[in-house]
């Protein structure tokens, strides 16, 4: 029987993904102190937080919040892997993407600043 609180879904899914507090925490991109946070029920993710976090741990949103379906219950651990796996890969595509994007806007602003102090010199 799933258990009735959000905290307890979250524990419940992590501890099914046999993922650590630091891993959630770093996929997720919350300190450390936030996630257990959440884990104990002392405050709750915001709904961007709480998608990535259902994602991370292979469950849906709805799940975590209502618990309306069972979390990957009728995959294998192997399956459940390869699913871990993939997101993991995709988390840090994104991130190389935001990586190039922060690049980018730092030359920019590199570039506006040289025309500017050239436009005052």
């Amino acid at each position: 029987m799933p258990d009735s609180t959000l905290a307890a879904r979250i524990l419940q899914a992590r501890t099914t993904a046999q993922l650590t507090v630091m891993e959630v925490s770093r996929l997720v991109a919350v300190k450390p102190e936030t996630y257990k946070r959440w884990e104990s029920g002392n405050s709750e993710p915001r709904v961007n937080k709480l998608a990535t976090l259902a994602g991370v741990l292979g469950v849906s949103p709805g799940w975590l919040l209502s618990s309306e379906e069972m979390p990957m219950g009728e995959l294998s651990s192997a399956e459940q892997v390869v699913l871990f796996r993939q997101r993991i890969e995709q988390l840090t595509a994104m991130q190389n993407r935001m990586q190039v994007m922060l690049d980018e806007l730092s030359c920019d602003l590199d570039d506006h600043s040289n025309t500017e102090n050239e436009l005052t010199a």
